[in-house]
């Protein structure tokens, strides 16, 4: 009788025996994913990381297990920066430099 191999099998998972005979499976987070959590992604989108850590740190979690930590935080980044430019604009329309 052959043994089907499980989904995870067929994605390269491997498993190890326990002493209670049991099945688990062998899990290991990678030190890439690790170092990528703590990438850094521009001022604005560590500051927003660091917030989302201390005031939302079920969602900053699932963001982790998702691994869409680092790319919400590069695209918050970017956002912040084009405010940034949208505003200075306006401002620089309303008030000529004097002297550019």
């Amino acid at each position: 009788m052959s043994k089907e191999k499980s989904l995870f099998e067929q994605l390269g998972g491997t498993y190890t025996e326990g002493e209670d005979g049991l099945l688990y499976p062998n899990l290991a987070v990678s030190e890439t994913d690790v170092t990528n959590i703590n990438e850094f992604a521009g001022m604005h989108g560590d500051i927003w990381k660091r917030y989302l850590k201390e005031n939302h740190p079920d969602r900053y979690r699932h963001l982790v297990r998702l691994g869409e930590l680092q790319k919400q935080a590069l695209e918050v980044n970017e956002e912040a920066i084009e405010m940034i430019d949208a505003i200075t604009n306006q401002y620089l329309k309303s008030h000529k430099p004097s002297n550019p």
